[in-house]
């Protein structure tokens, strides 16, 4: 609707447009137009608002924020809107906004939006990449408390916290440094932090996902791997398996963990589903196992209904089961300890004597002045700690403290013998037959702990594993003899003296205990047996004294026991794969002849005839490696080491059988 109102020569000319909103309100815009001036107003419930004031930023209320309402004199020459109209600010205002639209003047509707959107699009792309250096920020301080295994939250997380945990702590010390985290965590939206617990979790677990899909990967460019699996109870008291992968790439070995799955039932069944369906999660394939490892429990070892039996139905016999060598080793400590009265007695002896220093600060400040006056110079453990049932170490700790902190405990206990438990302990350790104990029982577990270790490197295979349990049995065998036996004997005797030596004319009292050797009274045998009963071996001295006694009760069965179970345990497990890596480490007194070493190799390489290695052709290759210098010479000890000669000597095609041991 168009109108016309005003003198020639001055009117003004408005166009009205009704838009219908609701029922009640209209919203009407009129554009004012004529000469000299124009005027744009809106018209909102019965008010009138300056277009040109509104755009260009005037601050006169009426015509800006209120509206002008005076409706009777809207159209006077004299007041409003063409007074407004010929006012100084509304001319004002009115050339800024032509100056606007003349700048404007050669750009399409289309290309002026096109702009608005182009300068929109360089604000969001400046805003994501400010958004992703820092998130790329906090997942770095993610992945610093995860490899570190550091709790992330805190009890109080709260602004007024003094401590709000590591991960907040982390994230403000590193805003310290970096002026564009800190430049977030001030002007950041309320609603968008990236630092709540659910986006940790998040983190962790696209890291998790990360690493697992490299995994996997390698795995599979590796072509075989083996798996290793074992129960652990969490706080909580809940089951877990851990699925442990290990398998080779550029001739290093690898060991990674790949999960750890929770388990409620520990039947076999259950433990088969729970570890191919790990597996097939995380895209490994199963057909390419060729070895499992796990712990001598029945679930898990049983030959018919365990699961390494069930992995088989699955895979094949190729899967070989190793009993794992470090849990082997465990049991034989065990039955060796358990099996022996005076040892059994020993180890009792130094649990009862951690309890009573180790619990009571009082006693531990006494334990340890002693230690700054009578073992000063000594290195190595000096603290005693508590056994444990299934990890037979401590034991051998302890034993090393005995051992190099004798005198100190001895003055210890001294200190403190008015205390019935201590001098019940300092009667204990001052016999021969206790520090005999100690001495020989330190020994063989030293070795014993050593190859313990050796067993649980990483870069371990099956190959040096045997070899070094064959070493340790060699070692112990040689002390099975009764030069040997006196020579720790006499050992014990000169503790002893020292003792005596050192404590002479001090304020530690060490009499009135028989401490010192003494001859064994024989044991009367009834006249009525005395024809059909012998109280000692054939061929054997009679047991006559302390030494004696201790040799035949105590030194002499440990050992046998020890050698009984190392063979017993260890030898005949898994014969094939031994004496065809035994072959492999191109070492002669390993096998017997070559035939031997040729015969293995070629049972060896039938075991794994399903990956596509061809018995004949590792039998040839075999045969020409064996006469290479480089190998023979050389004697490698471990399969990376005569795989790497492999290598060197250009005759792959026995790679493939060592690369999973």
């Amino acid at each position: 609707m168009n109108r016309s109102h005003g003198q020639p020569g001055s009117c003004v000319t408005f166009t009205v447009m009704l838009v219908l909103t609701s029922s009640r309100v209209n919203r009407r815009l009129q554009l004012y137009e004529g000469c000299p001036c124009q005027c744009a107003v809106i018209l909102y419930s019965n008010s009138v608002i300056c277009c040109i004031f509104a755009a260009v930023g005037c601050s006169e209320p009426e015509w800006v924020q209120r509206g002008y309402k005076n409706w009777k004199k809207f159209l006077d020459p004299t007041a409003g809107v063409r007074k407004h109209a010929n006012s100084r600010m509304h001319q004002l205002s009115l050339e800024r906004h032509r100056g606007y639209c003349d700048s404007k003047a050669g750009f399409s509707v289309h290309e002026q939006l096109g702009e608005q959107a182009e300068q929109e699009k360089s604000r969001r792309e400046a805003a994501k990449s400010e958004n992703r250096e820092v998130v790329q920020i906090i997942f770095d301080c993610v992945l610093f408390l995860s490899k570190q295994g550091l709790p992330f939250c805190g009890h109080n997380e709260s602004q007024a916290a003094g401590n709000r945990g590591n991960f907040l702590e982390l994230i403000r010390f590193v805003a310290r440094y970096c002026p564009q985290l800190q430049k977030w965590l001030d002007s950041h939206p309320g609603n968008v932090t990236y630092m709540s617990s659910e986006i940790q979790d998040e983190m962790i677990s696209i890291v998790a996902n990360k690493i697992r899909s490299e995994l996997s990967s390698d795995i599979a460019e590796a072509g075989m791997f083996s798996i290793i699996c074992d129960e652990v109870s969490d706080i909580a008291n809940g089951e877990w398996i851990t699925v442990v992968i290990r398998y080779v790439t550029a001739a290093e070995i690898k060991e990674c963990l790949l999960q750890i799955v929770p388990v409620v039932d520990l039947h076999a069944s259950a433990l088969m589903e729970t570890v191919v369906e790990t597996l097939s999660s995380n895209n490994v394939s199963i057909s390419s196992l060729v070895a499992q490892c796990y712990d001598g429990a029945s679930n898990m070892s049983g030959q018919y209904g365990g699961l390494q039996a069930k992995i088989k139905e699955i895979v094949g016999d190729h899967a070989t089961y190793v009993h794992c060598y470090g849990h082997v080793l465990n049991l034989v400590i065990c039955d060796s300890v358990k099996s022996n009265r005076v040892a059994d007695n020993i180890f009792g002896t130094l649990q009862k004597l951690y309890a009573f220093i180790e619990r009571s600060p009082a006693r531990h400040h006494v334990y340890t002045e002693c230690l700054e006056k009578h073992c000063a110079g000594v290195t190595g453990r000096q603290l005693l700690q508590t056994l444990c049932n299934t990890r037979w170490s401590a034991r051998a700790d302890n034993l090393e403290v005995v051992a190099n902190c004798f005198m100190a405990i001895i003055a210890a206990l001294s200190v403190l013998r008015n205390d019935a438990e201590a001098n019940g302990l300092l009667n204990k350790m001052k016999k021969v037959e206790f520090i005999f104990g100690v001495v020989v029982l330190h020994k063989v577990l030293k070795y014993l702990k050593s190859l313990s270790e050796y067993l649980q490197a990483e870069e371990l295979d099956i190959a040096a594993a045997a070899s070094a349990v064959s070493d340790v049995t060699s070692m112990i065998e040689g002390m099975r003899s009764d030069e040997a036996c006196k020579q720790q004997y006499d050992k014990a005797c000169a503790m002893i003296e020292d003792m005596h030596t050192t404590f002479a004319g001090s304020d530690v009292s060490l009499s009135g205990d028989d401490d010192a050797p003494a001859s064994l009274r024989s044991r009367k045998v009834p006249r009525r047996l005395q024809e059909c009963v012998t109280d000692h071996f054939l061929a054997e001295t009679p047991v006559t004294d302390l030494y004696d006694k201790l040799r035949v009760d105590f030194y002499f069965p440990v050992l046998d026991v020890i050698l009984a179970r190392l063979r017993e345990r260890f030898a005949g497990k898994n014969k094939v794969i031994l004496d065809g890596v035994a072959a492999l480490q191109f070492d002669a007194t390993v096998m017997k002849s070559d035939l031997d070493k040729i015969h293995a190799v070629r049972e060896f390489a039938a075991l794994y005839a399903h990956l596509g290695i061809s018995i004949e052709q590792c039998s040839v290759q075999f045969e020409l490696a064996a006469q290479n210098k480089l190998l023979t010479d050389r004697m490698p000890k471990t399969l990376k080491s005569a795989g790497l000669c492999l290598l060197n000597t250009s005759l792959p095609m026995c790679t493939p059988i060592w690369q999973s041991f």
